[in-house]
């Protein structure tokens, strides 16, 4: 029961991943963490890929603005390393590591 439990609020969390690409976008890129910013939206546009989740317009505005400012914080070949493998990561796997940097996100600003 209690793995039903974390399971669906697993599920429940990945599918708002498109909406932390849209949110947060601003604060990952005022961040010293590119890397892990890239890693999350990796996994979030995999995750969102998966459930033909798309940001709205004006999202997808702010959220490419963010992206060309924590890529421009680091070099490309480790932007698109730390981008691959959050786009390969299982959603299962994905989620607890999504989460602990949501979390220092939102503990952060």
């Amino acid at each position: 029961m209690r793995q039903q439990q974390f399971h669906k609020a697993s599920m429940l969390f990945c599918e708002s991943l498109d909406q932390f690409r849209a949110n947060s976008s601003l604060r990952a890129a005022q961040t010293d963490y590119p890397l892990e910013a890239a890693w999350l939206w990796g996994a979030a546009e995999t995750i969102s890929e998966a459930h033909s989740y798309a940001l709205w317009p004006a999202d997808q505005r702010a959220y490419a603005a963010a992206l060309n400012s924590v890529q421009a914080q680091t070099d490309a070949p480790a932007f698109a390393a730390a981008w691959q493998t959050g786009r390969a990561a299982t959603q299962d796997d994905a989620c607890p590591s999504a989460y602990a940097i949501l979390r220092w996100f939102e503990e952060a600003f």
